[in-house]
């Protein structure tokens, strides 16, 4: 079978001694990446049916590796997301990171609503950085990625005002159960007002790291 122009790409950038576009005349570790890249894509094209994936980088699952990944990103997006490849019990499984991108602004709206008693200008941006499988999709609630703590951990960046209490925050968080990793920035008004590159941010803004645990019912700073 004929290796379409994006899987020789890919296998081109793996294999120094990949030679062939016909799937037939491949080596059998190069066999073996293949079905891996295939699987892959299949799997979240069935996960994310009406989305426009662009495949990036390709490392896939060997002898002498746990995993595989496969750096893809959205159509016109920069974020770059997962795919971890596994092989378990004779078959490969994947799971992956791209659900965070259908899930952060729903996130960030309600991490938002619920600091604002203690911090009304305040606003939030989430990494979603554990992979995950079937179980969260493009049409997961949050309600449904809370059933997964604290398996799918993330980290979420706020950007408060100057005066902004941490401690205030930190007891928000925990009383509606938001347990995460956060780094508080502190900024002026006029920065949050206008806020259109978080990234640029960051760079010059004084910053509190913290996190927020379900164990123990406590606290730790991170």
């Amino acid at each position: 079978m004929k290796l379409t122009d994006l899987e020789q790409h890919l296998l081109q950038s793996v294999f120094a001694d990949y030679h062939d576009t016909d799937s037939d005349n491949l080596y059998h570790y190069q066999k073996e990446a293949l079905k891996q890249l295939r699987g892959a894509i299949s799997y979240l094209q069935e996960k994310y049916p009406s989305s426009k994936i662009q495949y990036r980088i390709f490392d896939p699952l060997t002898k002498l590796t746990e995993k595989g990944i496969l750096i893809c990103s959205f159509e016109e997006r920069d974020a770059l997301y997962r795919v971890i490849i596994r092989y378990k019990n004779g078959t490969y499984t994947f799971t992956d990171t791209l659900y965070g991108y259908f899930l952060r602004e729903k996130y960030d709206e309600m991490i938002m609503a619920c600091l604002s008693p203690c911090e009304a200008d305040l606003k939030s941006y989430t990494y979603f950085y554990t992979p995950a499988g079937r179980e969260l999709n493009q049409d997961s609630t949050i309600e449904q990625l809370n059933e997964h703590i604290p398996h799918i951990m993330r980290h979420t960046d706020l950007f408060a005002q100057s005066s902004a209490d941490a401690e205030k925050i930190k007891e928000c968080l925990k009383k509606h159960a938001l347990f995460a990793s956060y780094s508080l920035y502190r900024l002026s008004q006029e920065q949050i007002s206008g806020i259109l590159n978080f990234s640029q941010l960051k760079e010059n803004a004084e910053c509190e790291s913290f996190s927020v645990y379900a164990e123990d019912g406590d606290e730790r700073d991170a």
